[in-house]
C-alpha cells in the first residue's frame, strides 16, 4: 500500500511542474494580449488626436489663405469698395439688431394692449419679463462680447 501511495505521489509530483508551467504560460499570454490591446487603443487615440490636429491646422491654413486672397483683392480695389467691404458685417448686425428690437417692442406693446379676445392684458413688469428673458440676455451678451470683447484683449497684448 505504501508502495502504491508513494508511486502516486511521485507521479503527481512529476506532473505538477508541467501544470504550473502551463498555468504560468497561459497567464503570461493573457497579460501580453491585454498589453497589446492597450497599445492598440493608445495608438488609435494618438491617431485620432493627430487627425484632429491636422484638421485644425488645415482650417487655419484655409482661413489664412482666404484673408490673403481678400487682402490681395482689396489692394487693387478703389477706396469705396474697401469701405463697403469693411461695412458689410456691421451693417448686417445693425439691421438684425433693429429687427430684433422692433420685434421685441411689438411683443411688449401687444402684451400691454392686447388686440385679440383670448389675450389678457399684462402689467408693465410682466410684459418686461416676457420680452427680456434669459435667452435674450444671452443673445445680447454674445453680441456685446463679440463686438467689444477683443478690445480688452488688444489692450492687454500691448
Amino acid at each position: 500500500m505504501l508502495t502504491v501511495l508513494s508511486m502516486l505521489v511521485g507521479f503527481i509530483s512529476s506532473l505538477a511542474p508541467e501544470f504550473l508551467k502551463r498555468w504560468q504560460d497561459k497567464a503570461d499570454k493573457s497579460h501580453e494580449l491585454a498589453l497589446l490591446e492597450m497599445q492598440m487603443k493608445q495608438a488609435e487615440n494618438v491617431h485620432m488626436y493627430r487627425m484632429d490636429e491636422i484638421g485644425v491646422q488645415a482650417y487655419g491654413d484655409i482661413v489664412q489663405s482666404a484673408h490673403r486672397s481678400q487682402d490681395n483683392m482689396l489692394d487693387k480695389a478703389s477706396r469705396w469698395v474697401i469701405d463697403f467691404t469693411s461695412s458689410v458685417r456691421p451693417v448686417i448686425t445693425y439691421l438684425f439688431m433693429i429687427a430684433f428690437i422692433g420685434f421685441k417692442m411689438a411683443i411688449f406693446f401687444a402684451a400691454l394692449n392686447p388686440n385679440f379676445p383670448w389675450q389678457e392684458s399684462m402689467s408693465f413688469a410682466q410684459a418686461m419679463t416676457l420680452v427680456w428673458d434669459d435667452e435674450d440676455k444671452a443673445i445680447f451678451a454674445g453680441i456685446i462680447a463679440y463686438w467689444f470683447g477683443d478690445r480688452g484683449l488688444i489692450k492687454n497684448r500691448k
